[in-house]
């Protein structure tokens, strides 16, 4: 019985032979392999090649799946960076979906890459515009101040808000808190005020 080394190496010379269907067979047999010994660490890499063979062959729903078990993956074992970079990925070829960079705004703010962070969100929050995920533009916004004040975003948050029906308790009691934490650490500025004021009223 070939090991899952034995097995991944077959599959390198599969896909390099431009036989991807059988590449692919051959790292899922390794994947299972390793699954099933219990000394054997995670390997994001081996998930990562399945992802991009599944693109390969046209099963682009089912690699989105695949990419997104990778980066939890490098994230599970430390590897952030990577973890990042399968996003990076993941956002350039499914070009216009907005989950890819929702995750990638998470994972660069995790790691302190906050403009980084507050690219990728409003990238997520251009491309939820106009369409029924609103809840989700307010969520992930409300999350990201919560781990950060950033006074960009809190501006972003309230005009998202100005321009709808009641805004959600949360959204509020957040961007109070943000206004608190901002005047208390001397970051407050004229255009994130002028955003906040219609929302919360002038600040106290």
């Amino acid at each position: 019985m070939e090991s899952a080394s034995q097995l991944k190496s077959r599959a390198r010379r599969r896909e390099s032979a431009g036989d991807f269907r059988e590449a692919l067979e051959l790292y899922e047999q390794a994947q299972r392999r390793s699954a099933g010994d219990p000394d054997a660490m995670p390997d994001p890499t081996l998930q990562l090649r399945i992802a991009d063979l599944r693109f390969r062959l046209g099963r682009e729903d089912v690699a989105l799946s695949e990419y997104e078990r990778a980066a939890e993956l490098y994230r599970e074992l430390g590897l952030m960076v990577n973890a990042i970079a399968v996003w990076k990925k993941v956002a350039r070829v499914y070009e216009g979906r907005p989950d890819p960079q929702r995750r990638l705004a998470e994972l660069q703010l995790a790691m302190g890459l906050v403009a980084d962070a507050r690219s990728s969100l409003q990238s997520f929050v251009d491309m939820c515009t106009g369409t029924d995920r609103e809840d989700e533009v307010v969520g992930a916004m409300v999350e990201f101040l919560r781990a950060s004040p950033d006074p960009e975003v809190a501006t972003l948050l309230a005009r998202w808000l100005g321009g709808r029906g009641s805004p959600p308790e949360t959204a509020i009691e957040t961007l109070e808190h943000t206004r608190r934490r901002l005047e208390d650490e001397g970051r407050t500025a004229s255009e994130f005020e002028r955003a906040v004021k219609g929302i919360l009223g002038p600040s106290a």
